[in-house]
């Protein structure tokens, strides 16, 4: 009696084992074809040629990121927003985000590019002199949300104000706080535009070959769990004959 609970439990342990490697391969693969698809899109959009952002907006709920645009605008002489935690190089600092106002009814967050914190030393970020009818350049791109965070994000009533995301979360606090309409989109400014920084455009930490590899390696320990234990099987039963 003793025995046959051994086996149960050993198999029972075998099939929970089996499964969750299998889950664990499985999701590491879906996340490879997430990937893929965003590199893909990547590489496709950031050819594609300059488009006027105006043109766009009807399109917006639309996955058009990366897609290089174009437009005039107002920049918000006041409101900056500092997402905080942003390492490059081994150093922390902030990306610089603010708002311009289109020549429509709407407005549009723009990505400045990122700061060393060690190089602010108190002193705020310059705003760009801007011309009234300055045309910007720069590649669309949504944030994802809501960003997970371990506690809530508290803005400062002062400006700059510190963020900790950029999420759809975030950008609805913007819209609030500024009393505008603001475009689901932000746009990673071009280099050598007015007023921008180190330019960064987020991609997938995470290649999608990586994500390849581990699902392959989750998948192999699978097969190799069940290798073993049909040859401890077979060879138990050799030992009791």
């Amino acid at each position: 009696m003793q025995s046959m609970q051994k086996k149960i439990g050993f198999g029972l342990g075998y099939i929970i084992i089996f499964i969750l490697l299998l889950y664990l391969g499985h999701w590491q693969y879906g996340r490879y074809q997430q990937k893929t698809l965003i590199e893909k899109q990547y590489a496709h959009q950031i050819n594609n040629p300059t488009l006027s952002l105006t043109t766009l907006i009807p399109g917006m709920h639309e996955n058009i990121s990366y897609q290089p645009v174009h437009f005039s605008g107002q920049f918000h002489n006041e409101a900056q927003y500092w997402l905080d935690n942003q390492i490059v190089n081994h150093q922390v600092g902030y990306r610089i985000f603010s708002v311009i106002h289109l020549n429509t009814d709407h407005s549009i967050l723009i990505d400045r590019g990122w700061v060393s914190r060690n190089n602010l030393s108190g002193n705020p970020i310059p705003n760009p002199t801007i011309l009234p009818q300055h045309i910007w350049k720069g590649l669309l791109w949504r944030p994802q949300g809501p960003a997970f965070l371990l506690k809530k994000d508290h803005w400062n009533t002062t400006w700059p104000k510190i963020i900790q995301s950029i999420d759809q979360y975030a950008m609805q606090k913007i819209e609030d706080d500024l009393q505008c309409s603001l475009l689901p989109w932000i746009v990673i400014l071009d280099i050598n535009q007015p007023g921008t920084f180190l330019r960064q455009v987020p991609t997938p930490p995470m290649t999608a070959q990586k994500h390849l590899g581990y699902a392959i390696q989750w998948y192999s320990m699978a097969i190799i769990l069940t290798i073993l234990i049909f040859w401890f099987y077979f060879k138990k039963r050799r030992r009791d004959n």
